[in-house]
């Protein structure tokens, strides 16, 4: 059951100004990325039929990868809704946003970079991906590794584990790819989008940027392709109810109501990605 409550919520439908800056400044810094390596890369490219606009389409060898600079609010449906007429087209969407609590999130091949000024965005400045890119680690749980079991916790269980980490937590410690970098390599195919429902949970999905080669090593060993990177999520069962009760006038802010936010955002990049767990090495 879904209860809706009266809240006072920070919330805003027009991006301000300063968003507006930070949105023009990424394109520019894309596009210019792009053109330095000798990609084509277009500026608010539209497509033949007019159906969709993308901020900068830039073109590889990899293919066609559509850049969407999301620094205001957004619904879901929406990206599901944009992501879904790119690959309809031809193009691999690429979502940047800078807030982690952003509907994008796990909805959509995306990554998510720190929130700085548009003048640094504009500028030649490093700009990490903090979030959306992860490397594959695989490893036999015993005694000469370092890692403790991801099922255990502590002793080693003498199986082989593998499973998706961001760069600064693996071991050893990879390179953080920069918005630079991941314009590259997204055109020439080196990274590439995932999509890994969590086996425990359908409703949780996690969808990252990884190395070519990373991803097909997974597929090698779990034998299982992953689903479309634009397939919708599956539809929550249930109905909405109202119960007429009389009206409540108290601020109820800061109080522990039954008050229920949508939570997958949170779960999803809270979570670690999808883990395979394994008895003997893979032929």
């Amino acid at each position: 059951m879904t209860t809706l409550v009266p809240a006072h919520l920070p919330l805003r439908i027009e991006p301000t100004a300063e968003e507006s800056d930070k949105h023009k400044a990424m394109k520019e810094r894309i596009a210019r990325a792009a053109h330095e390596h000798g990609f084509a890369a277009e500026v608010e490219a539209r497509a033949v039929d007019g159906r969709i606009r993308t901020d900068v389409l830039v073109t590889g060898p990899g293919g066609r990868v559509g850049w969407e600079a999301q620094y205001s609010p957004i619904a879901a449906a929406t990206v599901r809704r944009r992501s879904t007429r790119a690959v309809a087209h031809g193009i691999t969407p690429l979502w940047v946003t800078s807030d982690s609590r952003s509907a994008l999130i796990e909805r959509t091949p995306w990554v998510q970079v720190d929130d700085r000024p548009w003048e640094v965005i504009a500028s030649r400045q490093s700009m990490l991906i903090r979030a959306g890119a992860r490397y594959l680690q695989h490893w036999k749980c015993d005694g000469h590794n370092p890692r403790s079991c991801p099922d255990t916790g502590a002793s080693f269980c003498g199986r082989f584990h593998a499973h998706w980490d961001l760069p600064a937590l693996c071991i050893p410690q990879k390179p953080t790819p920069g918005v630079d970098d991941l314009v590259i390599t997204s055109a020439t195919g080196d990274w590439v989008p995932m999509r890994i429902p969590n086996p425990e949970d359908p409703q949780i999905t996690s969808r990252m940027w990884v190395p070519a080669p990373d991803r097909a090593l997974w597929r090698e060993i779990t034998a299982e392709p992953e689903p479309d990177i634009t397939e919708p999520e599956p539809p929550k069962e249930g109905e909405l109810t109202f119960t007429h009760q009389p009206l409540d006038t108290r601020c109820r802010y800061g109080e522990d109501t039954h008050t229920f936010n949508d939570t997958r955002t949170r779960r999803a990049t809270a979570a670690p990605a999808a883990r395979h767990t394994w008895d003997a090495v893979p032929q």
